[in-house]
């Protein structure tokens, strides 16, 4: 009987969320065995000169020599051939058989093909991506608002039911449907932005700027729902049971800050992501000009007949075959590819101003609409002098168009720059002039709260403490309306932010309510609640405005560093500068500063001075409130400055961060220094805060101090015993993919069960056997 072909077949399947991932299933069959089965590719691209470039290889398959029926795996990552977008890659395999007398003969799949995505390509999927997410967030908008709306109705109602009975807990269950709806909507909208991102940095190199501001976006999308948030609706969910008026307006009164605080940051975040879409359409649209111009650049030396000449002296060939001329027909039709290329662009720049209009706050794009016009009759003029065959005229027009195109990417470039850096001190000013009116509102609401216990409520004087704290919750709103339209521009300022302020509102609105009825004790726990949140938000604030500082000095290096201005490694001499990442020894020093500090104003306080006041200096003077702090309920409440208690407070807060971050850093590499040293400076920021200085406090001080010394010592003995071994990267072929398992685990039922057959069958019947399951698993 004469040795048949051997048979191959393959199914391909791409990952659903990185389509470079591609896994392989298949057959391969043959009457006797096999020697080789083999996994072929060819790569197709373009250099940076623009010059076609191949390159082919091949991988092995594993499979059984012996079994002449058996199914095959193999996954393919094509991120290792670093693809440029339009690059491809054709692929198939080979199986050949072990025919030891005629020579092995062999079978191969269909030609396969993975081509990555063209720039034009790229631009359509990300428009239409980006279309769809700010659809998706719009409509998220609005049934925010319609909640928020539902929830308004249904407490006003429930405040006028004596008992709640089955509508009430039906038209709950229905804003916790609606909710529970919303927050599948935001999460689904997070993911398509993550693929989106992802996406879009896949084929291209994505600017910097671009990168981080991506990832921004993503951090905001994924503060939009708290653990908090969704905890709450979990347990106005389990009060469905009880109907408990007083708990569930409670609750309902929580919903109602929370959906506005879902609101903020939906409209927030569909800002954000139209300025971070105008921001890629412009870094775009200066891509595809610098592209259009190195095309004309060389059209241009085609035409002069350099190119030619280059290719004369680099190849060395023949002179009557290099002294050929480029044809005119063929250079017109090049010329011709170009406009059109440009003309698409225009349209992008169109879309682009388009686009830009829309936003809140609109970016100043430089006017290029002359400049544009004056590039396509520059190529017009090109194309009908090159049909002309005057090559001497197309070429001195073809000049003139690349440097418009020039000047256009050098203005645009110029204008994203200075936009970007007047945006950021503009946005540093705004959030200093914010810091600075909430200062001014703590030390209202201070002396507010002083006044309260002096004025009794039959005083016709008490009239005026609700008048003015309307005043402070009027202003409190001026604040938030800057801090939410600033948060739209500055994606440095945290979800929290927005939420803090929510909280001080509400907290002025039931202060008011309080003092309209005369409750003094609820108004004074207001009052001290609204100060903490103020000082909270205050703190934050100064977090938000110090990374913006960071990110400003980072892009001047940066700017500096493209200009040349920057120092090569390794000059400039002198000891490096701090990196400016926390260090136990650094932070032990500014601890030991700040003990004496707490040190000696307790000793001044013990001898009847005031925080600050040297012996000879006059006493009975009125100290400075900044608001940052009221009496606490235990230990020895200091009449001194709170300007100096604040600053203390914020220094031994800054140390607890710096700490902090250190452990969350060594604990992941399985160590864990300092215990609960941040528990105790916690500890200390509250007696701060609360003016409090006790002889416990001075302890809890020494107590840090020993534990950084001890940590120093071990970070000292870490660094002296540590081993460093480097370990070469090694490439790890994947394959049996999570998805195929369940293909192979049906498979190799088969063949065991092939095994229980008896192995006196002939050849012919066991082919019969196996074309068998094969057939019936198809």
């Amino acid at each position: 009987i004469a040795d048949q072909f051997p048979t191959i077949t393959v199914s391909e399947k791409k990952d659903s969320l990185n389509n470079k991932n591609i896994y392989f299933s298949g057959q391969i069959n043959d009457d006797y065995g096999f020697s080789k089965l083999t996994f072929y590719y060819k790569k197709y691209g373009v250099d940076s000169n623009g010059v076609a470039i191949e390159s082919s290889g091949n991988f092995p398959v594993n499979f059984t020599k012996t079994q002449v029926s058996q199914p095959y795996f193999y996954f393919f990552d094509a991120a290792q051939f670093n693809l440029q977008p339009g690059d491809k890659i054709d692929y198939y395999f080979e199986v050949f058989d072990n025919d030891g007398i005629n020579g092995s003969k062999s079978s191969k799949t269909e030609l396969m093909q993975f081509k990555a995505p063209t720039l034009d390509e790229m631009n359509q999927k990300t428009d239409k991506n980006n279309a769809e997410i700010e659809k998706n967030l719009e409509q998220s908008i609005k049934s925010a608002k319609q909640l928020q709306k539902d929830v308004n109705e249904l407490s006003k109602k429930i405040n006028d039911k004596k008992e709640l009975g089955y509508e009430e807990k039906k038209k709950i269950e229905d804003v916790i449907k609606k909710q529970q709806e919303l927050q599948n909507k935001i999460e689904e909208i997070k993911q398509n932005n993550e693929l989106n991102n992802k996406q879009q940095n896949e084929f291209s190199q994505t600017d910097e700027s671009i990168m981080e501001k991506q990832k921004q976006l993503e951090q905001l999308f994924e503060n939009v729902m708290t653990p908090e948030m969704k905890k709450l609706f979990e347990e106005l969910n389990k009060m469905l049971e009880k109907l408990d008026k007083n708990q569930i307006q409670e609750k309902l009164d929580e919903l109602k800050l929370t959906n506005k605080d879902i609101e903020k940051e939906l409209e927030r975040n569909l800002e954000a992501f139209k300025q971070l879409e105008v921001q890629q359409k412009m870094q775009s649209a200066i891509d595809k000009l610098d592209e259009l111009k190195k095309k004309e650049d060389e059209l241009t030396k085609e035409t002069e007949g350099k190119k030619n000449e280059d290719e004369k002296e680099n190849k060395n060939t023949d002179s009557k075959s290099d002294a050929k001329k480029t044809d005119a027909k063929d250079l017109e039709k090049k010329q011709d590819d170009i406009k059109k290329e440009f003309e698409d662009l225009k349209k992008d720049l169109k879309e682009l101003e388009q686009k830009n209009k829309e936003l809140e706050e609109p970016n100043a794009l430089p006017k290029t609409e002359d400049k544009q016009n004056e590039i396509s009759k520059e190529m017009q003029k090109s194309s009908d002098q090159l049909n002309q065959k005057d090559k001497k005229g197309a070429s001195k027009s073809q000049k003139n168009a690349s440097e418009k195109m020039q000047e256009i990417m050098d203005a645009m470039e110029s204008s994203m720059n200075e936009s970007e850096q007047k945006e950021d001190e503009e946005n540093a000013k705004a959030l200093r002039q914010i810091l600075e009116n909430l200062v001014n509102l703590s030390f209202a609401q201070e002396d507010l709260l002083k006044e309260l216990p002096k004025t009794r409520i039959d005083n016709p004087q008490f009239v005026t403490i609700p008048k003015q704290q309307n005043k402070l919750k009027d202003d409190s709103k001026i604040i938030e309306d800057s801090l939410l339209a600033l948060s739209k521009r500055a994606p440095q300022i945290s979800a929290v932010v927005n939420r803090e302020i929510s909280a001080i509102n509400m907290n002025m609105d039931k202060t008011v309510k309080a003092l309209a009825e005369r409750n003094t004790g609820e108004s004074t726990t207001r009052m001290q609640t609204t100060m903490t949140s103020v000082n909270n938000l205050a703190l934050l604030l100064n977090e938000s405005l110090e990374q913006m500082q960071k990110q400003q000095q980072q892009q001047m290096k940066n700017k500096d560093a493209k200009s040349g201005k920057c120092k090569k490694p390794g000059k400039g001499g002198g000891k490096p500068q701090p990196s400016g990442k926390p260090s136990i020894p650094s932070m032990r020093k500014l601890q030991e500063q700040l003990n004496q500090q707490l040190k000696d104003m307790k000793d001044a306080l013990e001898k009847g001075q005031k925080p600050g006041e040297k012996p000879g200096d006059k006493k009975g003077q009125k100290p400075s409130n900044s608001g940052m702090g009221q009496k606490g309920s235990s230990g020895l409440n200091l009449p001194g400055s709170s300007e100096q208690f604040a600053k203390m407070a914020a220094q031994q807060e800054a140390l607890r961060r710096q700490m902090q971050q250190l452990m969350d850093k060594l604990k992941n590499k399985g160590k864990n220094p300092g215990g609960d040293i941040a528990n105790m400076m916690e500890e200390t920021e509250k007696d701060l805060v609360n003016k409090q200085l006790s002889n416990e406090t001075i302890k809890r001080q020494q107590q840090i101090l020993s534990r950084l010394l001890e940590s120093e010592k071990a970070e000292l003995e870490r660094e002296q015993d540590e081993q460093r071994k480097s370990n070469e990267a090694k490439n790890e072929n994947l394959s049996n993919p999570k998805q195929f398992l369940e293909y192979k685990r049906i498979k190799e039922k088969e063949m065991e069960l092939l095994n229980t057959v008896s192995p006196n069958l002939t050849p012919y019947y066991k082919e019969k056997v196996n074309n068998y399951f094969n057939s019936i698993n198809k």
